[in-house]
C-alpha cells in the first residue's frame, strides 16, 4: 500500500539555525549495537525535508545532528513511545536519545527522509523508511489504537492485512491512530466529513489517512447482558474499504446486534470474530451471537 505524506517547511531545531550548520547525518549501527561514525551518511536538503537515498543498514540506525562549530552534537532516535518495529511507509516520531540507542530495521537499503511539522503546542519531528527498490511500499501496522482524549488507549491487533479488530470497551471519545497519541495528526486515521462522528452500533463510518484529523469519534454503548459494556470493534485501512464499525463486521458479515429471527442456534465466535464451533470439550472465553444480540460467554 502507498500513504502519501505531504511535507511542511519548518526549521530542524535540533541542528543551529544558520545557514552554516550541516544537516542530519545517518550513522548505521552493527547487530552488536555499536555506532558506525566512520560510514555515516550525510542527509540533503530536498525541497521541505532532508533525505538520504540507498542507505545500506544491517541493523540499524539513528540520526546525528552536530552544530555549525562541529563541537557538539545529540543523537536522535525513535521516541519511547512510538511503536517498534517502526511501519516502513509511515511517519515515526523522533526524540533525543543516547548514542546506545538506534531503530532497529531489518537488513536491507532504505531511502529515509527527515522532517518537522508545527501542530497546537509545538514542533514535532518525523522520519520515514522507505525500502529503496520499492518506493510505493508500506507495511500495515502491527496494531491500531482506540485514543481516549486522556491518553488512555485501547488496542485493536491485526487480524488480516489492513483489519484490526478485538471486543474491547471502546473510548467514550477517540481518535483512531496508529501510534499511541492522541493529539499528533500525522498518525491519525479520521471521518472523511473532517466532522466529529457518533458510532451507531453496525453502522460503518468511512475514514482516510490524514483526513479529519482534529475530528474524534463518539460512542455511547449499548445495554449489555450481566453488565458487560465490552464491544467488537473493527477497524479496516484497506485501500478503498477503510471505515470504523462497532458491533458489525463488514469484511465478515458478523454483527454485534442479530436481527430477531435470525438464528435457531447460537453462533460463537472467538475474541478476534472468526467464528468457531464451540463443541463438545472447548473452554475458554468466546463471543455468542443469538437473536438478543453478541455477548461474552465463558465455557
Amino acid at each position: 500500500m502507498a500513504v502519501v505524506v505531504g511535507m511542511v517547511s519548518s526549521a530542524f531545531s535540533v541542528f543551529a539555525q544558520n545557514e552554516t550548520a550541516p544537516g542530519p547525518y545517518i550513522v548505521p549501527f552493527a547487530a552488536d549495537g555499536q555506532p558506525d561514525q566512520a560510514n555515516r551518511v550525510a542527509m540533503a536538503a530536498v525541497a521541505d525535508i532532508y533525505e538520504a537515498r540507498d542507505v545500506d543498514l544491517s541493523a540499524g540506525f539513528a540520526f546525528l545532528g552536530i552544530s555549525a562549530s562541529g563541537t557538539d552534537s545529540t543523537y536522535y532516535s525513535l521516541a519511547s513511545w512510538a511503536v517498534s518495529p517502526v511501519p516502513v511507509g509511515w511517519p515515526c516520531p523522533v526524540a533525543v536519545s543516547g548514542p546506545e540507542n538506534y531503530i532497529h530495521v531489518s537488513p536491507g537499503r532504505y531511502d529515509i527522509s527527515f522532517y518537522s511539522r508545527d501542530y497546537t503546542g509545538g514542533a514535532y519531528h518525523f522520519f520515514m523508511l522507505r525500502k529503496s527498490a520499492e518506493p510505493d511500499y508500506a507495511d500495515y501496522p502491527a496494531k491500531i489504537f482506540l485514543m481516549g482524549q486522556s491518553g488512555s488507549k485501547v488496542v485493536l491487533p491485526a487480524v488480516d492485512e489492513g483489519i484490526y479488530r478485538a471486543v474491547v470497551i471502546p473510548p467514550s471519545v477517540f481518535r483512531i491512530s496508529y501510534e499511541p497519541r492522541y493529539d499528533i495528526p500525522a498518525f491519525i486515521y479520521g471521518p472523511v466529513s473532517g466532522m466529529d462522528e457518533t458510532l451507531v452500533s453496525g453502522v460503518p463510518v468511512n475514514i482516510a489517512y490524514g483526513e479529519g484529523v482534529h475530528a474524534a469519534f463518539t460512542y455511547s454503548g449499548r445495554p449489555m447482558e450481566d453488565g458487560d459494556a465490552a464491544e467488537m470493534v473493527t477497524v479496516s485501512i484497506v485501500p478503498g474499504k477503510e471505515y470504523v464499525v462497532v458491533g458489525a463486521d463488514p469484511s465478515t458479515g458478523m454483527t454485534g446486534v442479530a436481527v430477531g429471527g435470525e438464528f435457531d442456534r447460537p453462533q460463537y465466535y472467538d475474541l478476534s470474530g472468526c467464528r468457531v464451533a464451540c463443541e463438545g470439550d472447548v473452554h475458554g472465553i468466546f463471543l455468542m451471537r443469538t437473536v438478543s444480540g453478541v455477548r461474552k460467554v465463558c465455557l
